[in-house]
């Protein structure tokens, strides 16, 4: 997820700000944004992101749906 870390640097949007807006502990925020602990985006939360971000689908698509 590299890629989302580059467009929230890009934003000036804090990661706690993003954690607090999903409801979750930036810790946990981490975890699900590098996939560890077995922790997991939601739907929900990649769609927030999206929002909180202000990303176009494709740059959406291409964060979340790599090939």
């Amino acid at each position: 997820m590299n890629k989302i870390n580059v467009q929230i640097q890009k934003t000036g949007i804090s990661f706690a700000q993003i954690a607090e807006k999903l409801g979750i502990d930036t810790e946990v925020l981490d975890k699900k944004l590098h996939q560890k602990d077995g922790e997991i985006l939601t739907v929900r939360e990649a769609h927030e992101i999206v929002k909180i971000l202000k990303l176009p689908r494709e740059q959406a698509s291409d964060i979340f749906f790599a090939k």
